[in-house]
């Protein structure tokens, strides 16, 4: 069980994969009181993942928590693009245990298992 603090002193409640606000099921981030919905991004190898890296920076309703990715190169290209306080992963099911995130972007290339 993880809490998740909002902004306006609310906490939900993550049990079993579901988050619960208040005895209710939660809608995300604009019922908790939270600004921004949490985001995640599995894999780096798709070539689109860059632009929508940028477009998540830009986008106030959306914070980047965390990345899982295993090749080294593209993480530390990663690193240098994203705030550094999203954490990176090299396992995703790790990633989704940890970070919590309300909504997971999967960028991985289209022939990777």
């Amino acid at each position: 069980m993880a809490e998740l603090p909002g902004s306006d002193g609310c906490s939900c409640v993550r049990v079993g994969g579901a988050t619960w606000h208040g005895g209710e099921y939660c809608r995300g981030a604009r019922q908790c009181g939270r600004d921004e919905t949490r985001l995640a991004v599995v894999g780096l190898d798709h070539d689109h993942v860059w632009s929508l890296l940028k477009d998540i920076a830009n986008e106030p309703s959306a914070e980047l928590v965390a990345i899982a990715e295993t090749d080294p190169a593209l993480v530390s290209r990663a690193q240098k693009t994203v705030p550094a306080s999203v954490k990176f992963y090299g396992d995703y099911v790790a990633m989704l245990d940890e970070a919590k995130p309300e909504a997971v972007i999967v960028a991985t290339s289209n022939d990777r298992i």
